[in-house]
């Protein structure tokens, strides 16, 4: 007989609007060249295997990615490193918040190749839609924050959506 019953965490997704856009849609946005500056071609390897990604506004975006900084602590060198952050994010995107517009991209940042997440956010001015970076690992300079495609020299090569 047990002698107690040990329960999840409870975990409170906080309240934001969903905006969805076509995988060909996005994949076609990543491997033409964005609109935006810095005009950076991205290469996917794989055609999209959903055919919608869904994403929020800044206010979402800015209740979900603080849960989303993994800590330092996780890394192991060829076990759990830059890659493997960016693959959880991902994944945790997904799973909690059900937005799979959270991206791992994988390019050159000032301290060498490096993976980590892109995401599509919705904007109130041009386009529909825009794609951010973010920095999911604690113990990077630029970790939780959105920023630009190539600010703070992160200039992704190539997307797995």
């Amino acid at each position: 007989m047990s002698k107690f019953v040990v329960q999840p965490p409870v975990v409170h997704i906080p309240s934001f609007e969903k905006w969805g856009v076509y995988g060909n849609d996005i994949h076609l946005y990543l491997t033409s060249n964005i609109p935006k500056p810095p005009n950076t071609h991205i290469k996917v390897p794989a055609n999209p295997l959903d055919g919608a990604y869904w994403y929020t506004d800044g206010e979402g975006w800015a209740k979900i990615l603080p849960d989303l900084i993994l800590k330092s602590d996780l890394y192991r060198k060829d076990i759990f490193d830059c890659d493997d952050y960016a693959l959880k994010t991902m994944m945790t995107c997904r799973e909690r918040y059900g937005l799979n517009g959270m991206f791992m991209v994988i390019g050159d940042t000032p301290s060498g190749r490096h993976a980590w997440n892109m995401f599509i956010i919705r904007t109130t001015t041009g386009y529909f839609y825009e794609l951010l970076c973010f920095e999911p690992n604690e113990g990077f300079p630029f970790s939780g924050q959105a920023f630009e495609i190539g600010e703070h020299g992160y200039k992704p090569e190539i997307a797995i959506l």
